[in-house]
This record gives structure tokens, sequence and C-alpha cells, in this order.
């Protein structure tokens, strides 16, 4: 079975544009779940400063405001734990990347030598051939 660097690589370029959109795809749920961190972060502000602004906090809104603060409060520790599981995950795609893209350079690299050395190959033959029709129409000058 003769050996395609065209396949093979053209195999690790598919598997190259997989990673990349899977990455991209990890980036953009990662950067929803700032926006939303700073989202509830700003609600929590927004809503204990219009409370505190408002002068007198009765108890009723005292225990709206400690169940928001509450809720928010894990709400972030939530999603702080979801965004460091998808940092470790790009960060993992990145190698997984990295490590293919190297790979792939390393064949085309090889493909590169492999074909210069056919070329060389084929000149060489063609060279052999020419030498050896100039040595018989010399031969047949002579006679």
């Amino acid at each position: 079975m003769k050996f395609r660097f065209r396949v093979v690589i053209g195999y690790l370029m598919g598997m190259e544009d997989r990673l990349v959109m899977e990455l991209s795809r990890l980036r953009r749920e990662a950067e929803s779940i700032r926006s939303e961190m700073e989202s509830v972060t700003l609600g929590v502000r927004t809503g204990v400063a219009r409370a505190v602004g408002s002068g007198e906090l009765w108890g009723g809104e005292v225990q709206i405001l400690g169940d928001l603060v509450e809720g928010s409060r894990v709400r972030l520790a939530d999603l702080g734990r979801r965004l460091e599981y998808l940092e470790r995950e790009i960060e993992e795609k990145r190698d997984q990347l990295l490590d293919l893209v190297k790979r792939r350079k390393g064949l085309e690299k090889l493909r590169a030598r492999w074909l210069e050395k056919i070329k060389l190959e084929r000149e060489r033959s063609e060279q052999r051939f020419l030498d050896e029709i100039g040595i018989r129409y010399f031969g047949r000058s002579l006679v």
C-alpha cells in the first residue's frame, strides 16, 4: 500500500478545523458566562443601591435584599465553576491544536523533501537517458 501524504495532511487539516471551531465555541460560551456574571453583579449592586438610597429599610425589604444577595452569590459561584471548567477545556483544546499543527507541518516538510528527492531522481534518470542517446549518436558518427 502506498503512503499518501496529501490524504494524511488533509485529514490533519480537517481535525484542525474541527478543533478551531470547538475552541471558538468554548471561547464564546466563556465570554457569555463572563457577561452573565457581570450582569448578576450589576443587578445586586443596583438592588442594594436602590434599597439603601430609599432611606429606611423595612423588615421585608431586608429579607428580600438578603435573598437577592444570597441567590446571586450562589449563581456567581456556579458560573465561576463553569467558567473554570471552560478555561481548562480551552487550554486542553489549544494544546491539542498546537500538537496537530506541529504534526501537520512536520509531514508537509517531509512531503516537500520527498517531492524534491523524486524530482532529483527523475532529472538524473532523464540525464542518463540523454547521455546514453548522445553516446550512441557519437558512436554511430565514428563508424
